[in-house]
């Protein structure tokens, strides 16, 4: 059965915490876009490819779990699709974490990693500020949040908010 899933992770400026924290947020979806499965993920003090990369490999490791047999993340960073799919050295600071994604790859070979941009990924976006509420590590979300019903309900009936170049 086809899956899709949307990831984001971003670096937010916790004063209250003291200094930088990261985090990531994903969701699944059926065909129809409606919400299947979720989770958080606090990364602490990683960078913001690092956090990408963890959501990633998270939902990889969710899909498994889940024993979903398509998967189709798009994730708005482009450097951690770029890294997954051209590979890095192994002196790079990510190359435990792309061979560990490459590794979840091999098992399922329908599983596609896409560039969306940002507005193309609100829902996810917010799961990230939402993960700010947890303590670090994987924290699933089983059923959405009610924050992000409004932001679902957007998707669902095609509410489209567009990408904006500023020259």
């Amino acid at each position: 059965m086809g899956r899709d899933s949307n990831m984001n992770a971003c670096i937010r400026d916790i004063m209250r915490d003291g200094g930088l924290k990261s985090a990531c947020g994903e969701l699944f979806r059926n065909s129809a876009g409606m919400w299947i499965d979720g989770f958080v993920r606090n990364t602490g003090q990683a960078t913001i490819t690092m956090s990408e990369l963890w959501g990633i490999y998270s939902a990889l490791s969710l899909a498994e779990r889940r024993n979903f047999e398509y998967v189709w993340i798009e994730t708005d960073s482009l450097t951690a699709v770029t890294l997954i799919h051209k590979g890095v050295s192994t002196s790079h600071p990510c190359w435990s974490i792309i061979q560990a994604i490459k590794v979840l790859l091999l098992k399922y070979p329908n599983t596609r990693i896409s560039h969306v941009f940002r507005e193309g990924n609100r829902a996810a976006d917010w799961l990230v500020d939402f993960a700010f509420n947890f303590t670090l590590g994987f924290h699933p979300v089983s059923s959405p949040p009610s924050g992000i019903i409004p932001i679902l309900r957007d998707d669902s009936v095609g509410v489209a908010f567009h990408h904006r170049s500023v020259l």
